[in-house]
């Protein structure tokens, strides 16, 4: 299969570029790949190389205060298997040692299927999004921590006018709070842009 690359590149602190592609690699399920400035390029990981690894990356990577990069991916990991996956969080080294760091789908109320990339906050937390799921079955916003402690900060869909399913990443305003769009919900059901205020 082809490599199909969704995503905008990232520049690493040595220079290099890195990406994730949502298909191609030894197992067809995606990669993560680094390339020069000179054009070389190098796969770095390869998804699905477990039935708990995560799948398929849509998002942009980001490269952590730690010097790793973190990412996620809509489909894999340990929970609803059998269907494909709620989706990852994982972290890559630049030598490409890949760690599923949390699994969505873990209950009833958590997030499924994260589309965007993460956001490291200010206090050292990193912040997203998932498409679907959480209380109301449209999407939340979630923080994990760096060893992998995921909370659901907050359910769509709470009222008739709320936003519904996010696909974008967040951004961290000079307030501290953090604000997005969603793709569906709103008092036009055309979607929204929203504040979230960490907890």
């Amino acid at each position: 299969m082809t490599p199909t690359p969704l995503a905008a590149l990232v520049q690493g602190s040595d220079g290099n570029f890195y990406g994730t592609t949502w298909d191609g690699g030894a197992n067809s399920d995606g990669m993560v790949f680094r390339i020069t400035p000179a054009g070389v390029e190098t796969v770095l990981y390869s998804f699905g190389a477990s039935q708990t690894d995560g799948t398929s990356p849509q998002a942009t990577l980001i490269q952590g205060s730690d010097g790793n990069f973190w990412g996620t991916t809509p489909s894999g990991g340990a929970n609803d298997v059998p269907d494909g996956g709620d989706g990852t969080v994982f972290r890559i080294t630049p030598a490409g040692v890949e760690t599923v760091l949390y699994s969505f789908g873990a209950s009833q109320s958590d997030g499924t299927y994260p589309q965007a990339a993460l956001i490291q906050g200010n206090d050292g937390n990193f912040y997203g999004t998932t498409n679907s799921g959480g209380a109301n079955g449209d999407g939340t916003v979630f923080r994990i921590t760096p060893a992998g402690v995921e909370t659901v900060l907050y359910s769509f869909g709470a009222s008739l006018t709320d936003g519904m399913n996010p696909q974008a990443a967040l951004i961290q305003g000079s307030d501290g709070n953090f604000y997005g769009t969603t793709w569906d919900g709103g008092a036009n059901n055309d979607g929204v842009v929203f504040e979230i205020v960490p907890q």
